[in-house]
């Protein structure tokens, strides 16, 4: 875990700098790592795969941020609670996503599922 935590303190240098593009093949390097230690089922993997998506977002590749979210969605179908907030977020982020490519019915859609969740939490 120790090189993991090197690692993050890299990236989130990094991403203070504004060097997304830099910062995001170690975060990519930081998702394996914890994948191999933890599995690839594991709540920080989903964490980690967040991360990486707002590295995407804030160099504007939206398609590369939403593939990492939805692999995120994908662990938790298969690991967490289908209530659990962290889904929740996901959706928000996604929605988000998809408003600022254009895709406004996939965001209302996504948006409307992520309240729907925090009205019943």
């Amino acid at each position: 875990m120790n090189e993991i935590s090197k690692l993050n303190q890299r990236i989130d240098e990094l991403r203070k700098e504004g060097q997304y593009a830099e910062a995001i093949p170690l975060a990519w390097r930081s998702l394996k790592k914890l994948e191999q230690t933890l599995g690839q089922n594991h709540s920080e993997v989903v964490n980690a795969l967040i991360g990486l998506s707002d590295l995407y977002k804030a160099d504007n590749d939206y398609k590369g941020a939403k593939e990492v979210l939805e692999k995120a969605r994908s662990i938790c179908g298969r690991s967490l609670d289908p209530m659990h907030p962290i889904v929740g977020s996901i959706f928000l982020r996604l929605g988000q996503i998809h408003q600022t490519m254009k895709e406004y019915e996939q965001a209302a859609r996504l948006y409307k599922r992520s309240l729907s969740m925090a009205e019943q939490s």
